[in-house]
Order: C-alpha cells, then sequence, then structure tokens
C-alpha cells in the first residue's frame, strides 16, 4: 500500500468515475418540477431579470409579476438563468453544470474527509495512518456514486442541493484550514451566505460551523464564527423577509403538514429507517412520497409502522454512542472528529425529520448532506479496530468486496439515472412505489394525456383529486378531460374550484376559454377581473380578443391580441391575428 495517495490521481478518479456513471442522464429530459420552474418561467430565461430573482421565490406566477412560491433560492434561479443564456432550453446543458458540481461537491468531501482523518493519532496502527487516505477516497466515491444521490444529479430543479452542499462544505473547509488568516472571515460568510441564498437548508452550516470550531479547538474561529455565522443569517433574513417578503409558510398540500407536531412524531422513526435502509440497500427509490404513520396512541399503530422502525433506530443509535464512547476513551483528537461527524449526522437529519413541516415525508436528496456524518462515524469505527484486516489474503478479500459495492452502486444509479429520462417513465415506475401520492397521480395523468392516452390520464386525475381535494392542479387537469369530453359546463366547475383552491394561473386560463366559447360577454367581464392578479397572462389576452371577436368588436379584438402577442409572441398567436383581420370564422 502507497504511504500515501497523489491527490492529482484523487482528482482524477473522481472525476472520471462521476462521468462514467452519470453519463447516461445527460439525455434526459426536464421532468417534474423543472416545467414550472426552468421550461415555463420565463424570467429565468434571462439574466437581465436578476433583481426579481432576489425579490420572490422560484415558480413561474403565469403572468403575476415575480416569481411565486414559499420559498427563498435567489441563486438557484441565478444558475437557471446562467445556464439557459449559455444552452437555452437544452436539458443537456443543464444536466452536465449538475454533474459537473456533483463532481466537485466529491472533491471536496475528500478533502473534508482527509482533514478530519489527518487530525487522528494512530500509535500502534502505523498502517491505519495510511488508510486514511484511501479512506477519505472510498468515501468520496460512495458520495459520488450512491444511488441515494440520483435525485439530487440528475434533477435539475435539484440544483438547490448542489449548490447549498457546494458552498456550506467550502465554508467549512476553509474554517479548518490550519492557516488563520483574517480574510477568511469574509470566505467563510460568502459560503455560509449563498448556501442559505441557495436552500433554507444552508442553516445546518450556519450552526454547524461554530460548533465544529468548539470541538477542533479552533480559538481564532471559536471567537470569530458565532459572528460570521450570525451577520449572514441577518443579511439572509433581511434579504429574504424585509426584500422579497417570503415568510415561513408551510406547505399545506401534503398529508405531513396537515397534522400537528405531535402527530408527526409517529413518523420519525420511519423515517429515519427509510433514509438508512435506502443507504445500505437502495432499492425502493422513489419521487413524491406522502406516507405518514398514523396513531391516536401507543396502542394504535402498528409493529411494522411504527414499532419496528424505533428499534431499528433504538439500536442503530446505541450502536452509534458505543461507537462514540469508545473512541471518547482512546484520545482527545478521536473523540473530537467522532463529534464533528455526529453532529453533522444530527443537524442534517434533524432538519428532515418534520419537525418543521416540509412538502414531502421523505426525498432521497434530502439526505444528500447527513449521509457526510454517517460516513465519518463508520468509518472511524473501521480506522480504530479495522486494520488487521489490511494484511494479507484478507486485504484482498476486503478489496474484492469493495470493488464489488462500489461496481453495484454504480450499476444501481444507473439504471436510476434511466428512470429519469422523461416524465413518462420516472411516474410509471416511481407510482408503483410512491402510492396514494397524490401529486404523482396527477403528474403521471399528464404524462399520460400528452402522449395520447387520455381515458387513463382521467383515472389518475379522479384518484389525484381523491386524494387531495384541496389542490388546484389536479382539479385542472380532470376539467381539460371533462371538457374534451363535452361537458363544458361540469368543466368549468372543475376549473372554477382550481381558482378556489389556490388561484390556479392555467385554471384561469381553462376557464377563460370555456366561458369565451360559450358566453364572451361573461368572458370578458371574468378576464378583466383575472387581469387584476394576472397582468402579464398572454393567454387571458388571447381568450378576451376572442370573446371580443365573437361579439363583433374585430378592432378590439385586434388590439388586445396585439398585446398577447407582446407578451409571448408566437407563430400560434400570429395566425389567430391574420385570421381575425381577414374576418375569417374562428375554429377550435
Amino acid at each position: 500500500m502507497r504511504k500515501k495517495l497523489d491527490r492529482k490521481w484523487v482528482w482524477l478518479i473522481l472525476v472520471v468515475v462521476g462521468l462514467v456513471v452519470f453519463a447516461n442522464s445527460l439525455p434526459n429530459n426536464f421532468v417534474w418540477d423543472d416545467e414550472e420552474q426552468v421550461v415555463n418561467n420565463t424570467l429565468v430565461h434571462s439574466l437581465k431579470n436578476l433583481p426579481y430573482f432576489f425579490s420572490g421565490s422560484t415558480f413561474n406566477t403565469g403572468g403575476a409579476s415575480g416569481l411565486s412560491g414559499m420559498y427563498y433560492k435567489p441563486l438557484m434561479t441565478v444558475a437557471f438563468a446562467t445556464m439557459h443564456g449559455l444552452f437555452g432550453p437544452r436539458a443537456m446543458g443543464f444536466h452536465a453544470v449538475q454533474i459537473g458540481l456533483h463532481i466537485l461537491n466529491a472533491i471536496l468531501v475528500y478533502l473534508f474527509f482527509k482533514e478530519l482523518y489527518g487530525r487522528l493519532s494512530f500509535k500502534k496502527n502505523k498502517i491505519s495512518t495510511q488508510l486514511t487516505s484511501w479512506l477519505a477516497l472510498l468515501g468520496a466515491v460512495v458520495f459520488l456514486i450512491h444511488p441515494l444521490n440520483v435525485e439530487t444529479v440528475v434533477y435539475v430543479s435539484s440544483m438547490q442541493d448542489i449548490l447549498f452542499f457546494l458552498f456550506g462544505i467550502g465554508a467549512t473547509l476553509v474554517m479548518m484550514k490550519k492557516e488563520v488568516k483574517f480574510k477568511w472571515l469574509f470566505a467563510v460568510f460568502g459560503g455560509l451566505l449563498f448556501s442559505l441564498l441557495s436552500k433554507e437548508t444552508g442553516i445546518v452550516w450556519v450552526v454547524f460551523i461554530p460548533i465544529v470550531a468548539w470541538i477542533l479547538q479552533r480559538s481564532f474561529w471559536k471567537k470569530w464564527s458565532l459572528v460570521v455565522s450570525g451577520v449572514s443569517f441577518t443579511v439572509y433574513a433581511f434579504l429574504r423577509f424585509a426584500v422579497a417578503g417570503v415568510g415561513l409558510e408551510k406547505h399545506g398540500l401534503s398529508p405531513i403538514t396537515q397534522m400537528s407536531f405531535t402527530e408527526r412524531l409517529w413518523s420519525v422513526p420511519k423515517i429515519v429507517v427509510y433514509y438508512l435502509q435506502n443507504y445500505l440497500w437502495p432499492n425502493k427509490l422513489a419521487i413524491s412520497q406522502h406516507w405518514v404513520v398514523k396513531g391516536a396512541s401507543w396502542k394504535a399503530v402498528s409493529w411494522n409502522e411504527f414499532y419496528l422502525p424505533l428499534l431499528i433506530v433504538f439500536l442503530v443509535g446505541m450502536g452509534l454512542l458505543w461507537v462514540g464512547w469508545k473512541l471518547w476513551q482512546n484520545s482527545n483528537e478521536w473523540r473530537r472528529v467522532f463529534g464533528v461527524f455526529f453532529i453533522l449526522f444530527c443537524l442534517g437529519m434533524g432538519i428532515h425529520l418534520q419537525i418543521f413541516p416540509l412538502d414531502m415525508t421523505v426525498a432521497d436528496r434530502w439526505f444528500y448532506l447527513p449521509q457526510l456524518g454517517l460516513w465519518g462515524m463508520v468509518s472511524l469505527l473501521f480506522l480504530r479496530w479495522g486494520s488487521q484486516v489490511c494484511f494479507g489474503w484478507k486485504r484482498k478479500v476486503l478489496v474484492g468486496l469493495v470493488g464489488l459495492v462500489l461496481v453495484a452502486l454504480s450499476i444501481r444509479s444507473m439504471v436510476r439515472n434511466r428512470n429519469w429520462r422523461d416524465g413518462l417513465t420516472l411516474y410509471s415506475h416511481d407510482i408503483k412505489i410512491a402510492v396514494d401520492s397524490f401529486d404523482l397521480e396527477n403528474n403521471f395523468g399528464v404524462e399520460l394525456y400528452r402522449v395520447g392516452r387520455k381515458e387513463e390520464a382521467k383515472v389518475h386525475f379522479t384518484r389525484s383529486t381523491e386524494l387531495a381535494d384541496h389542490w388546484w392542479t389536479n382539479w385542472s387537469n380532470l376539467g381539460v378531460i371533462i371538457e374534451e369530453e363535452g361537458d363544458l359546463e361540469t368543466a368549468a366547475v372543475y376549473y372554477q374550484r382550481a381558482i378556489d383552491n389556490g388561484q390556479y394561473f392555467l385554471a384561469f386560463q381553462n376557464l377563460a376559454r370555456v366561458k369565451a366559447l360559450r358566453n364572451p360577454e361573461a368572458a370578458i367581464v371574468f378576464i378583466k377581473d383575472s387581469l387584476e392578479l394576472l397582468p402579464y397572462n398572454a393567454e387571458l389576452y388571447k381568450w378576451w380578443a376572442v370573446a371580443e371577436y365573437e361579439l363583433e368588436n374585430k378592432d378590439a379584438a385586434l388590439q388586445i391580441l396585439q398585446r398577447s402577442f407582446e407578451l409571448a409572441p408566437s407563430q400560434k398567436t400570429a395566425q389567430l391575428y391574420w385570421l381575425m383581420d381577414q374576418g375569417e370564422e374562428l375554429e377550435f
């Protein structure tokens, strides 16, 4: 075994492995929230709209000013606008950037592990000193290729997770540098602020860095890290609450968000087990998981849903505490490094355990950060007591087993990459795992509708409304099916329900269409009122023009349609303008 692993070989290995594992995701299309955050979100199609990115959320508003939503992630929208400027509406460019950033994160993970392992002392096991570089590389490779991270890497709208991790671990590495310079304060401040502006989960790094400074006895940073963290959070809070006006409202759609704090606690053990199980055996990966554990009392919950997961969490927790206790008895360096990994795991997991209700019960991308802490604690166990397997035939067996595991994880990731190639493929696969998912049912229905399988789409839209009658998107989509069946009256009722539930911009457009074709005078009144909320919605102007034309107000119709074309130039609108100008009969 080489005494020192050359750093340039580490970079080369991580780059090559990352490209090999994720190359088959490059042809993937935009899927899921990518449509409303990138494809149809015209504001992120130009960096000229930069001020809007810091003054709103992330989603397409359908004609309202600014960006809508309950999240504040301006750096993600900046990234989208930058990539759209470079690659246009082609998904491959977005995927290439995301893969590159993930590989960069893996390199930083290697440096993170290497830095912490380097603090350990090996008085008796000289080979353990040699192992640290290889173990750090192994940890970085597992992080790089693990199937649980596929969602983070190939899902464009998960750019937020890539970025918040990148800036946060970068700031941590700066803080851990042996060399202390006052200018590093600005680097850590920038890293923490950019992490927060990428995703709210950046708060983990804000809390983590002062704790690490205390654990590792970094005298300079013990004094300044709290100041840097506090200032970065204050700037972020000012931008979010004062400038953008984005509060802390809960999602309110998924079942977990409709529960009280005590009701959510029943699901915590099963949530922890989900991540641990899929980290060790990633066979059931799916998006949009909304399962919950319901129980009014200790007797009302089942063994498999609560008590078995609770037992597993207890045993794992006791095992980690036992490891920590043994390392605590070893030396100051060992217990400090273990403490860093333990705190990182607890903070990373804690923020995703529904203490604060999230928009799903679990999501694969939420384990992107906590896995570092888990790997770190387990690796310390190996470094302390497993070095005896690094001699003779035992080492060959160990290397062979590790190689097989890495190959298996790589193949599983490549298979999962292909699940994400388009919406129809992803949803048809994941709906078998994430059962009773209201938004997955709706999204699957959309993809079925797009390929002409409308009867099947209707079944899934209906199922979505049964699971979440308080939502808006599913009612609007079901209305489209009903409208195409010729029942305009029922379709109008469904569109109105979508509007009442959430003022959904597509429902406004759909209802405007129905009214324009059935009752032009009522349509004009409705559209004028709707434009108060959606002043830049080109579709509303188009149907207003149609209603005016049906009432034989040709000049007004042409003038209004011109406004629609200015907002969203298209060949269809230009053709419609020509038909109106020629006095032709319109057909829809």
